[in-house]
């Protein structure tokens, strides 16, 4: 994405976690691509992830932009509850739309990127949602020129979502790992 940017390069990183990805893609920046000005807005559904997040962003250099959001990517508006997990990474949506866990508000991904004319690198990573950003967010799909989702297998119809993927024009599709819970 960085070869490819043209003077600017904008990242939606959807399950930003504690910050992993930010600080890598902001170290390959400054390391790399130091001529390239970044956009990059992280939304992270976990309250106590997303704290850490706020505290783990690294300073920012005058051409960075970071944008926190906190709520669940997948639906334009509403909640939904998240199962905690002792391990941070894997704590995802509750089964059956239960109401068991911690409340959180959904972010609606458009209006967050809407002066965004594309989005140069979408990371998706929102342990089993991602059937939601891909059935509710076909608008946004058509401004991706990259993307890389972790499908969870037990909840997402892989195949159903690289097919509206390559309806919104993101037709080169490889899969990079794939077992019986992940692809």
């Amino acid at each position: 994405a960085f070869s490819k940017a043209d003077g600017k390069i904008r990242i939606l990183d959807l399950g930003a976690n504690v910050g992993l990805f930010l600080k890598r893609v902001l170290h390959i920046r400054r390391s790399e691509f130091p001529q390239i000005a970044v956009e990059i807005i992280c939304v992270e559904g976990a309250p106590e992830t997303f704290a850490i997040l706020q505290c783990e962003t690294p300073t920012l250099l005058p051409s960075e932009s970071v944008e926190l959001l906190h709520g669940l990517a997948g639906k334009r508006s509403g909640h939904a509850f998240l199962t905690r997990n002792a391990f941070h990474a894997m704590t995802k949506l509750a089964r059956n739309n239960g109401n068991e866990g911690i409340r959180v508000e959904f972010v609606d991904l458009s209006k967050a990127t809407q002066h965004w004319e594309n989005i140069d690198l979408l990371k998706c990573d929102i342990e089993g949602a991602e059937q939601m950003v891909f059935e509710n967010y076909g608008d946004l799909l058509l401004k991706v020129e990259i993307g890389v989702c972790e499908f969870h297998l037990y909840c997402t119809d892989r195949t159903s979502c690289l097919r509206i993927a390559k309806d919104k024009g993101l037709t080169a599709q490889q899969t990079i790992y794939a077992n019986q819970h992940v692809s």
